[in-house]
């Protein structure tokens, strides 16, 4: 058979996801790097690696999140299950909620795992597993680079990746010093007279329950521009002939077929000053 063709993905350019980490990653490596086996090196970490681990957690997100407004909408048009006076409710629910949670929390320390690799294989160092700790701190000793990266490094670390790799463990071992994540179901609650049905939930190392549908939009965030911002912050400490700068395009003008991020410009407040 002279040609054959496969699919390897369910998502498109229209997904900010792959926009963001193929089309954008290529667009802003060609300012920038002229060495195509390093541009494409740093391609396939961005556009394969990174990209089918994050769009794996974006499925478990989206399919769980259209199972919620697919109940929401039940609830809106049919009203709510409730007996007895209002003292049994029949509850619509996740299935598998547990299971998928743990799936996503892995997939999302396997994106870490290969963020880690990008920053390998962009300076040249042998970081392993997800210590980001280690990064910052050897980023952070290093002269030659901006004090500002590492500091994002270890902001990053301490705001988020520490606790999403925490929560990842938890799930592996419930048993252990992490103690177990806590779930909640579907859950109806009585507002004002209005019953409402509230979205599963997940506890850990807080006080109060969180929604793990949040959660997870949020991770998947962090996850994308993390990577990003590595990038970026590698690109912008290469030599470059001209000042050219990163310009954060606003979400609501972004093309909806191919929603990147960033794009580059020209810093007009250094024009002329270049040498």
């Amino acid at each position: 058979m002279e040609f054959q063709f496969q699919k390897i993905s369910d998502y498109g350019t229209a997904n900010p996801i792959v926009a963001r980490l193929s089309i954008q990653t290529s667009d802003l490596c060609n300012f920038f790097i002229t060495d195509q086996k390093r541009k494409d090196k740093i391609l396939k970490t961005m556009g394969f690696d990174i990209q089918f681990k994050l769009l794996e957690t974006f499925k478990i997100y989206d399919e769980m999140l259209l199972e919620i407004q697919k109940i929401d909408k039940e609830a809106t048009e049919k009203g709510f299950n409730v007996q007895a006076s209002g003292r049994v409710a029949l509850l619509p629910g996740i299935v598998r909620l547990e299971s998928r949670c743990d799936a996503f929390l892995y997939n999302a320390k396997n994106v870490l795992r290969e963020i880690l690799k990008l920053i390998n294989v962009l300076w040249g160092t042998d970081f392993k597993g997800t210590r980001f700790d280690e990064a910052a701190k050897w980023f952070s000793c290093n002269e030659e680079i901006d004090k500002k990266f590492s500091e994002m490094l270890k902001s990053d670390h301490d705001l988020w990746i520490k606790r999403l790799i925490d929560m990842r463990n938890a799930a592996e071992h419930p048993e252990g010093e992490m103690g177990p994540i806590l779930y909640k179901n579907i859950t109806l609650v009585q507002i004002n007279g209005q019953y409402k049905y509230c979205p599963p939930a997940w506890k850990f190392n807080t006080t109060e329950f969180m929604s793990i549908i949040d959660d997870m939009e949020t991770t998947i965030d962090n996850l994308l521009r993390f990577s990003e911002d590595i990038l970026t912050g590698y690109l912008s400490m290469l030599p470059h002939k001209f000042p050219l700068v990163f310009i954060e395009i606003p979400e609501n003008e972004r093309n909806p077929d191919m929603p990147v991020r960033i794009r580059m410009g020209m810093d007009s407040s250094k024009l002329g000053n270049n040498k």
